[in-house]
C-alpha cells in the first residue's frame, strides 16, 4: 500500500476515535494503516453489525463524514467494499428517497453507486442541481466528468467513445463548476481541450459515437 495511503488511514483512525460509536471504524483503519488486512477487516465487520441497529441520522451522518475524510474517494481503503455495501450506499439511498432535496446524500449515491440503479451521472446532476453554490459537490463533479472524458477521448484520433453530445453538455457544465469555484487555470484549460474535442466529434470532424 503506497505511503500516502497509510497516513490516511492513520489519520482517519485518529479523527473517528472522537466518536464513540465510530470506534470500530476507526480500530479498522488503525490496523489496515499496520498491514493487519485481516484484523481489519474483522473488525470491520463487528463495526458493521453493530451499525445496522443506528438509527437513519446516525447512519447518514456516518456516511457524510466518512466520503468526506476519503475527499469522496471510492477506490480508498478508508472505504472498502463491505463498508460501501453494507452501510454507506444504504444510508445514503433511503436518505435520498427520504428528503429529495438533500444534495450531500445525492453525491454520496453518485460517488459510490445507488442500488436502485440510477446512473452516477443522474445523481451527479441532482446534486449540482440542488446546490449550485456547493464548492465541495461542484469539486467531485468535475473530477467525475474528467474521468469520464479521459475514458471516452483515450482513443482519440481513432475514434471517441461514448455519445459527445452528452460529454460536451457534461463538460460545459464542468467549466462553469470550475470557474465558480476557482479550481485553476490547468483543470478549465483540460475542461476546455476536452470540450472541444467533444464538439469535433459532433461536427463528425473525427469518428464519433457509440
Amino acid at each position: 500500500m503506497p505511503p500516502e495511503n497509510l497516513d490516511a488511514l492513520t489519520e482517519t483512525s485518529r479523527a473517528a476515535e472522537v466518536e464513540p460509536r465510530w470506534r470500530g471504524y476507526a480500530d479498522y483503519c488503525g490496523l489496515r494503516a499496520r498491514g493487519l488486512r485481516a484484523e481489519a477487516f474483522q473488525v470491520l465487520d463487528g463495526f458493521l453489525a453493530d451499525a445496522a441497529d443506528w438509527s437513519l441520522a446516525e447512519r447518514v451522518a456516518f456516511a457524510k463524514w466518512v466520503m468526506r475524510a476519503s475527499g469522496h474517494e471510492q477506490r480508498s481503503p478508508r472505504v472498502p467494499a463491505p463498508l460501501i455495501r453494507r452501510l454507506l450506499a444504504p444510508a445514503a439511498a433511503e436518505q435520498a428517497h427520504n428528503e429529495p432535496g438533500d444534495a450531500e446524500a445525492q453525491l454520496l449515491l453518485a460517488v459510490l453507486g445507488d442500488p436502485s440503479g440510477a446512473q452516477p451521472v443522474d445523481r451527479y446532476r441532482a446534486a449540482v442541481a440542488l446546490a449550485p453554490a456547493n464548492a465541495m459537490i461542484g469539486r467531485v463533479f468535475v473530477r467525475a466528468v474528467l474521468d469520464w472524458t479521459d475514458y471516452a477521448q483515450h482513443e482519440l484520433p481513432c475514434g471517441y467513445l461514448g455519445d459527445p453530445e452528452e460529454d460536451a453538455g457534461l463538460l460545459e457544465q464542468a467549466i462553469a463548476s470550475a470557474n465558480a469555484f476557482g479550481l485553476g487555470v490547468p483543470t478549465a484549460d483540460l475542461l476546455a481541450h476536452r470540450l472541444a474535442l467533444a464538439r469535433a466529434a459532433i461536427a463528425g470532424r473525427i469518428p464519433g459515437g457509440e
